[in-house]
Order: structure tokens, then C-alpha cells, then sequence
């Protein structure tokens, strides 16, 4: 992610740099009326998990589950709107260049 992306999350939550630097793809749900039904806004699901790519984990260890591929329970946080553009604007201007091969 880039610097500017990192600390509009980190300042738009309260979450954690692990809890940050462990998301994949699949924990983010930045519509609303997500197919989760864990809240009815768009947010994220922090997971703690072994086994990361880039050695980052949350902390927290709430119980989460994937149901029919859809991410449910864990820690849920309520993206802004500045997040969810952030989020589109680097998907669409950098994250192509280095999407291949770090299994996130």
C-alpha cells in the first residue's frame, strides 16, 4: 500500500499495523449491504492467521469463518469514505504492478 493510503486507514480506524498489513483482498467489503450481513455499511474483517506472505498478524483472535467464499465474524471496522477511495485509487494506479506472485 502506499504511505498515504497506510495512514488514512491507520487514522480513519483504530487499527493496528499488523492488523493492517495481514488484510487480504477477501476481508475487505467496501460497498454496502456486503453479502457478510455483518454490518450493513462497507468495512473490513481483521482475521489473525498463521501462515502470511508477509509474516504481518493481527493480534486479535476473534472467531471468523468463509462461507461460500464470503469472509464473516473476526473484527470488523467501518471503512470511510476517504479509505474506500484510497483503496480504489491505488487498485487502479499501482497494485497491477506488483499483483503477481505475493499470494494476497
Amino acid at each position: 500500500m502506499r504511505p498515504d493510503t497506510v495512514l488514512r486507514w491507520l487514522s480513519d480506524t483504530s487499527l493496528r499495523i499488523g492488523g493492517l498489513t495481514g488484510l487480504h483482498l477477501v476481508d475487505l467489503h467496501l460497498r454496502d449491504d456486503a453479502p457478510c450481513g455483518d454490518c450493513k455499511h462497507h468495512h473490513l474483517h481483521v482475521r489473525h492467521r498463521w501462515g502470511s506472505v508477509n509474516r504481518a498478524a493481527a493480534k486479535i483472535k476473534p472467531d471468523w469463518k468463509v462461507v461460500d467464499g464470503v469472509v464473516t465474524e473476526g473484527e470488523i471496522y467501518r471503512s470511510s469514505p476517504a479509505m474506500v477511495n484510497s483503496y480504489f485509487k491505488y487498485m487502479t494506479t499501482e497494485y497491477t504492478k506488483y499483483a503477481a506472485g505475493h499470494g494476497m
